[in-house]
């Protein structure tokens, strides 16, 4: 089984995602390449390329083959994003501490091209200290809602 694992690259020699063959027989984890990513909180596979969210204030995400080739890098992801989906030609990312929801434009190679639409969250929770203002965790197409940017 092949992998592809992310870990965060501030204060560390990773490169941010590894992929590795799990041998499923004997347990053994092969490191077999990898992609540079800054602290990748969330990498996903779609169509042959790979995209992370690098999550720290601002934010970004990327694009890239899976050989690691063709690195594309946007800013304007939301501060802290942690979470990413990629649905109908777009990668949509969760911004955790700017309780935002980004859409970014994929090219036909699948390369990420612009931001193409920002939305702000607004209210806060019961808890003061830790619910001060919207944490968007994770984005979900609907299966039913169609396209909604």
């Amino acid at each position: 089984m092949d992998l592809l694992v992310g870990s965060y690259t501030t204060g560390t020699t990773s490169p941010g995602a590894v992929r590795a063959h799990l041998d499923l027989a004997s347990g053994a984890l092969t490191a077999s390449g990898a992609v540079a990513f800054d602290d990748p909180s969330w990498v996903t596979l779609h169509d042959g390329s790979v995209y992370a969210v690098g999550e720290h204030a601002g934010g970004t995400v990327s694009s890239a083959r899976l050989d690691g080739s063709d690195v594309v890098t946007l800013e304007g992801a939301g501060d802290d994003p942690c979470h990413l989906l990629v649905h109908d030609g777009h990668v949509v990312v969760a911004g955790y501490s700017s309780g935002t929801v980004a859409v970014f434009a994929l090219g036909a190679d699948g390369a990420l091209t612009e931001r193409t639409h920002l939305l702000q969250h607004s209210g806060s929770g019961p808890d003061a200290d830790r619910q001060d203002a919207p944490h968007v965790h994770q984005v979900q197409a609907s299966p039913t809602a169609g396209t909604c940017w």
